[in-house]
Formats: structure tokens, sequence, C-alpha cells
């Protein structure tokens, strides 16, 4: 994290936020970010703890694309690895998917090699993140059909999307998400 356009706090390390009060923000977005931390799941602690009990928490993440180092290039994630990182920090899971788009008609929101994971969560505590206790944890798979409505599955075969397009249909696809996170 450092500062440049468009930031407004570069804190000194990514997995302790000293210069971030605790329970500061209705919203926490994190795009194109974790991948790029090698210890993500601290990076995660923080973003929930900085985030106030009830907001929401949003983490948009490759799940394709070619290695992009900057300055390292760690992690690729699914629709099971969103929610994962939410059970983590016992946030509530709002949606949750891999790839998908509003219809199978508009092809330039699916990819084959650009895709991207995209988490809405909402934290149901006040306070530090709470950490699932692992000693008595098991994995129970998550509804994908659930948790990625109202969106839909990527036709067959997805086309390769050129960036210019995939910027456009990520951006818009926040924005269509976070109506949809306010009427839940």
């Amino acid at each position: 994290m450092e500062p440049g356009p468009n930031v407004d706090i570069a804190v000194n390390t990514p997995y302790r936020w000293a210069e971030v009060p605790m329970d500061s923000f209705d919203v926490v977005i994190s795009g194109q970010c974790l991948e790029h931390s090698e210890f993500f799941w601290e990076t995660l602690r923080e973003m929930t703890r900085v985030l106030k009990e009830g907001g929401l928490m949003c983490l948009i993440v490759p799940n394709g694309f070619a290695e992009h180092r900057y300055p390292v290039d760690c992690y690729r994630f699914f629709t099971d690895g969103m929610v994962a990182m939410a059970r983590y920090v016992q946030l509530e899971v709002l949606h949750a998917h891999t790839n998908k788009g509003p219809s199978t008609e508009d092809r330039i929101w699916f990819s084959d090699d650009c895709a991207d994971s995209m988490l809405i969560a909402q934290k149901p505590y006040s306070g530090p993140a709470q950490i699932v206790d692992l000693s008595s944890y098991n994995a129970t798979p998550p509804n994908h059909d659930e948790l990625k409505a109202p969106l839909v599955d990527a036709p067959h075969p997805p086309q390769k999307t050129p960036k210019s397009a995939w910027a456009k249909a990520l951006f818009a696809l926040a924005v269509r998400l976070q109506v949809f996170a306010r009427k839940r």
C-alpha cells in the first residue's frame, strides 16, 4: 500500500493498520489487492477490524490472469475461497461468485482467462476480527446457486476478454452488486 491518486490512507504495513481506528468504516472495498499480499488473511483481519458492526465488505480478487507481480503475486481465488475468507473472520456472506454475469446474452461479463471472484459480506459484531475456532471447524460446502443470485453462470465456452472490455465489465458489476447489497 502506497500513496497515490485516489488513495485516502496509506498504511505503513499491510498487516497492522495502526493509522486506522477500530470500527471506522461502513464499507470496506478491496479490489485486485489480496493476491499481492503474502499473508492476505492478516490483511483481511485488519479490514474486518476497521469495519463497523453491520458494515459491508466487498472483495474482488483474480480467478484467472497471468502473473503480475506488484511486488509479488501469490494467489488466485474461487467462490469457495471467498466464502472461506468470510468464515475465517466470521462475517456473514451475502454474495459470492466467480465469473458470473447478469445474463448469458451479454458475453462481455464472462472470460475464460481474465475472470474475477467477488465476495460481499457483513460484519455482525463490533471490535477486532473474531477468528473462527479452527480446533472444531469442519468445512461445509456453500450453496453456490444461492450465493451467486441474481447472477448466472458463464456460457460455455466463455470468451477471451480484451482488457478494456474486462475493466468496463468489472466496474459495471461492482455497481450492480452495490445495489444488490443495499436491497438485502
